[in-house]
């Protein structure tokens, strides 16, 4: 019985050792390690080394030999950037809103019946645009509108007013090509005066009549000032004639 309990104790120390020299075979085969690739970066671009100073107390000043210590401040940098704005479309938002406003004059401007109907075609496209693209509501596309009219009106007065200015220095000083350049005015004054009228706020003859008068007095005052400027010439030239004689 002894001996039978020896062999079986053999038996197991020998089974023993056979199962740690030999793997198991439904074990899986070991994971290859991944290598890293040693970073490129200089680490003291991350990091702000900061030299504490001693302070020598017989000489009453900071001594940093006194007292030696270095230490380092290590911060990680976090990838910043900006949100996409999209430069592109506001670009074009900004082309849009400059046609928008042009086609609003065009069609109110215009007297011509195809020209209107075809910048009536490019408001609608382009308010189209601006609203589905360009986010704009429609009481903003009715504020660009007014705008565009309003800037339109105020270059209809500046012309007005110059056309006026042309025809007080016709009347003043008109020579043999007096009539025809009249003419000329007027057919002006006739289109400026409908254009107006498209924008709602049409000229009367009396407004007609205070632009005149306000371009007549602007003349008057510069000949004034050129009457000044030859005397102070006339002047001039007398006493240096007189201080040669």
């Amino acid at each position: 019985m002894a001996e039978c309990g020896l062999n079986s104790q053999a038996k197991a120390n020998e089974c023993a050792r056979l199962a740690q020299r030999q793997p198991l075979q439904n074990q899986p085969p070991p994971r290859p390690e991944k290598k890293v690739e040693e970073s490129k970066i200089d680490p003291d671009i991350f990091t702000d080394r900061v030299e504490i100073k001693g302070f020598d107390e017989e000489g009453g000043v900071l001594d940093p030999a006194s007292l030696p210590y270095a230490t380092s401040v290590v911060y990680v940098t976090q990838s910043v950037r900006a949100p996409k704005l999209g430069l592109a479309l506001q670009d074009k938002v900004e082309k849009w809103k400059e046609a928008y406003k042009k086609a609003c004059q065009q069609l109110r401007g215009s007297p011509n019946l195809m020209i209107s109907l075809y910048h009536a075609a490019k408001v609608a496209y382009y308010g189209s645009r601006l609203f589905m693209e360009g986010g704009f509501s429609f009481p903003e596309l009715q504020d660009l509108r007014r705008e565009a009219l309003s800037e339109l009106y105020g270059q209809n007065k500046q012309l007005s007013a110059e056309n006026e200015r042309n025809y007080v220095l016709v009347r003043i000083m008109g020579g043999k090509k007096k009539k025809g350049e009249l003419r000329v005015i007027a057919e002006i004054r006739n289109q400026l005066t409908l254009q107006a009228k498209r924008l709602g706020k049409p000229y009367s003859e009396l407004d007609i009549h205070e632009m005149q008068l306000e371009q007549a007095n602007a003349i008057l005052a510069k000949f004034k000032e050129e009457i000044v400027n030859l005397k102070t010439q006339k002047e001039l030239l007398e006493a240096y004639a007189y201080g040669k004689a």
